[in-house]
């Protein structure tokens, strides 16, 4: 638990934000140049480093949840698709470039729980192209 600016515990719920890429590493979690990360009202992030492979990636997010040390994941990646931002609306239990599931026991497609519409409604209001997608 972190403490908030008067050295009290923070107890808001922790979203854990990360961006895996493996052909591209650059991406900085604060963008106004403020020194802080984002962190949306009634919510703290924690940026996870996504220098790993993607199945060691997979073992320290899913730890992190497992452990109380978040309460979400944000995964920014890039796309091969042109066009608008898409945000995806599932995630799939599969290994990367091979057959077969990344965890044996843990279900083949989980939805997403972000409120999709809202975030692209957001998107949209700030001029920018975004899809759902699945």
């Amino acid at each position: 638990m972190g403490l908030d600016s008067n050295g009290r515990p923070d107890r808001r719920p922790v979203i854990s934000i990360c961006a895996w890429s493996p052909s591209y590493r650059a991406w900085d979690p604060v963008e106004d140049l403020s020194g802080e990360p984002w962190n949306p009202p009634g919510a703290r992030t924690l940026a996870t480093p996504g220098d790993a492979s993607a199945e060691a990636l997979a073992e320290t997010l899913t730890g992190l949840l497992s452990r109380g040390e978040c309460s979400a994941l944000l995964l920014v990646g890039r796309t091969i698709h042109a066009g608008p931002i898409r945000v995806q609306m599932r995630a799939e239990n599969r290994r990367l470039g091979e057959p077969g599931r990344l965890d044996s026991t843990a279900p083949s497609i989980a939805r997403v729980t972000a409120p999709v519409a809202d975030i692209l409604r957001e998107l949209t209001e700030a001029g920018i192209s975004a899809i759902a997608d699945s």
